[in-house]
């Protein structure tokens, strides 16, 4: 596969929001958005998670991670809608499918209201 990553069937879906923090030497950002999802993955040695889950379920709902890198691959269970309400992380792929090292950032002043609308407080 394009990522070092098993993902088995689990028992019932992993479905609500998402919040966490990606800790990479390239990027380093909060990160929410919605999961919905039965899958349960386990990310191999080859690969990385992509993010570190606070309040969610993550990757497996068992080991507080969630998504995936390997090389310019990146993979995640996050929708809802993931790339605006994260502008760092949406910056952040441009630049890696672009292979550039940063892309210069636009006015993110609708994504901040977006991300402070983020409803918080109880998982439904």
């Amino acid at each position: 596969g394009l990522i070092d990553a098993v993902t088995e069937s689990g028992d019932g879906r992993i479905v609500g929001r998402v919040r966490g923090s990606i800790r990479r030497p390239d990027l380093t950002t909060r990160l929410i958005g919605f999961e919905n999802h039965a899958g349960r993955t386990w990310v191999g040695p080859g690969a990385t998670p992509l993010a570190r889950v606070a309040r969610g379920r993550g990757n497996n709902g068992t080991d507080r991670t969630e998504g995936a890198v390997q090389g310019r691959v990146v993979g995640t269970y996050l929708h809802g809608p993931v790339l605006a309400l994260n502008p760092a992380f949406a910056d952040w792929l441009l630049a890696l499918a672009l292979g550039r090292e940063r892309v210069d950032p636009l006015d993110d002043e609708a994504e901040r209201h977006a991300r402070a609308a983020w409803p918080r407080g109880r998982k439904r």
